[in-house]
């Protein structure tokens, strides 16, 4: 026979008390240290809701350790970038530390992040990426007079990209950009990017003019002038 006198309902109570906290409940409580980092131009409700919109779209981020969720969603707060969403500027990406024996999130920046940050150093009149291909007229030279001279066929583009660059144009007048062929770029990714070694769910796979790109501006801007969050 139940009980009649409320200690069921009590009982009922402690226990939920102590259920240990979820990752979406742990992101709630840390509201207020996101807000410390987020610029006021991100409302803190919203980033939030983005970060556990991100994790209900991706199980696998869900069995990642609060701690690494936490690092990667606070990162992306102190960048003033929104992550997993269509606006392409940031990810949090699962990996399994097989050293730890569990899946971590990595906090990875998209393109759009990229050329964000560099825009909002202000310093900027112009910044830009293209791809290369069979049949259009391009040209490049680097050293005391470097040059840069890509016009795209007139058909459209046809056959596999051959290669990728990058530009600038400060608001001072100086200039640079860096051109990088696809096989170079994926010799790189492949050497140094854990994303292309995660086989068909890698965006170097599903997306890799997005990252050949990426990868261009990434070496561009290593040297250009740049905002205090790309700084960071």
């Amino acid at each position: 026979m139940a009980k009649t006198d409320g200690s069921d309902v009590a009982l009922a109570k402690r226990d939920e008390k102590k259920a240990p906290p979820t990752i979406f409940s742990t992101l709630k409580q840390n509201a207020v240290e996101f807000s410390h980092a987020l610029p006021a131009t991100l409302d803190t409700d919203r980033f939030v809701r983005v970060v556990m919109t991100a994790l209900r779209q991706n199980p696998q981020l869900q069995r990642c350790s609060t701690r690494s969720i936490l690092a990667g969603a606070m990162t992306a707060a102190q960048l003033g970038l929104e992550l997993n969403t269509p606006l392409g500027q940031a990810y949090l990406i699962p990996y399994h530390n097989n050293k730890r024996k569990c899946y971590e999130a990595q906090f990875q920046m998209g393109y759009q992040g990229i050329l964000d940050l560099a825009w909002r150093s202000g310093q900027y009149r112009r910044i830009d990426a293209k791809v290369v291909y069979p049949g259009d007229t391009f040209h490049f030279q680097y050293g005391l007079n470097p040059d840069l001279v890509h016009v795209p066929n007139p058909k459209g583009p046809s056959g596999e990209p051959i290669y990728y660059y990058a530009l600038y144009e400060l608001e001072n007048g100086g200039v640079n950009f860096v051109v990088m062929s696809r096989e170079e770029l994926d010799a790189h990714a492949q050497r140094y990017s854990q994303a292309f070694k995660k086989g068909k769910e890698s965006p170097w796979q599903t997306n890799p003019d997005m990252m050949r790109l990426k990868t261009c501006i990434i070496r561009l801007l290593k040297y250009a002038p740049k905002s205090v969050e790309v700084a960071r």
